[in-house]
């Protein structure tokens, strides 16, 4: 940390990161909207990607993979749960929606 340059660099990585952040912030905003937070892990990764990139003109390349690695291990286990649950959600929708078509043909009361 006292090599020469580091106050620099890393003055220019926090204002990169912060505009980033105002800037994927809107981004997100406007697509999150569309699309009912379905995505969202995946939005964390690319805001951890971009922060990891800039993470790695401070501390060093080497530093930033050992980095991505941790931020792997720990993210990847909620990205497969997000993924699991929206599947499971939309199976749910599609059972309820199936058995008020039923419902409708046949006059018959829906299942719960």
């Amino acid at each position: 940390m006292n090599e020469p340059g580091f106050v620099i660099r890393l003055a220019l990585a926090l204002a990169g990161d912060a505009a980033f952040g105002v800037l994927f912030n809107r981004w997100v905003a406007q697509h999150q909207a569309k699309n009912e937070g379905v995505y969202t892990a995946f939005y964390v990764v690319g805001g951890v990607l971009v922060t990891l990139a800039s993470a790695a003109l401070v501390i060093g390349v080497s530093e930033a993979l050992v980095m991505l690695a941790l931020f792997g291990a720990s993210g990847l286990p909620m990205i497969l749960g997000a993924m699991r649950r929206h599947t499971e959600r939309i199976a749910a929708m599609n059972e309820k929606a199936k058995a008020e078509v039923l419902e409708l043909l046949n006059g018959a009361p829906c299942e719960e």
